[in-house]
């Protein structure tokens, strides 16, 4: 089942349910999800974000490796590749998986931030989305279309 397309109304009014099927996610599969683009789509940012803190991480640095931790799954399975927005969409970087994981941990330590929005840091694969279209077929999402 395909729900993609930005917020919907039904997950907004039903938010316990959606905040019940994002609980049993692995902080990967939330991160996936948010960038393939999802019903709600800050709900995976949040889960994942929330994963950090449910592990009793609270210094950025911690937060900023055990994020970079969840990235680097999703960029060795194949799921995302890391690059920038600019004015003409997305750019990947030209540069190997290892590579660009370096440079998004530059770019991020630089921000300091110890968790932010990726989305317009890595965008979804082929695999990715077909991931993604499991994930979701594993989930009732019925009560979504009413």
């Amino acid at each position: 089942m395909k729900l993609r397309g930005g917020p919907n109304r039904a997950v907004r009014k039903h938010r316990r349910r959606a905040a019940a099927i994002f609980a049993t996610r692995t902080p990967a599969q939330s991160l996936l999800m948010a960038v393939s683009d999802e019903p709600d789509y800050g709900a995976g940012y949040e889960s994942a974000e929330n994963g950090s803190r449910d592990a009793g991480l609270r210094r950025p640095d911690q937060r900023r490796h055990y994020g970079l931790g969840i990235v680097a799954e999703l960029v060795n399975a194949g799921y995302v590749v890391l690059g920038e927005q600019t004015a003409d969409g997305f750019v990947p970087w030209d540069t190997s998986a290892g590579e660009s994981l370096v440079r998004l941990e530059r770019v991020w330590r630089e921000r300091g931030d110890s968790w932010w929005e990726p989305e317009g840091w890595m965008l979804a694969t082929e695999a990715g989305l077909a991931e993604a279209d499991r994930i979701l077929a594993t989930e009732d999402w019925s009560w979504a279309k009413k």
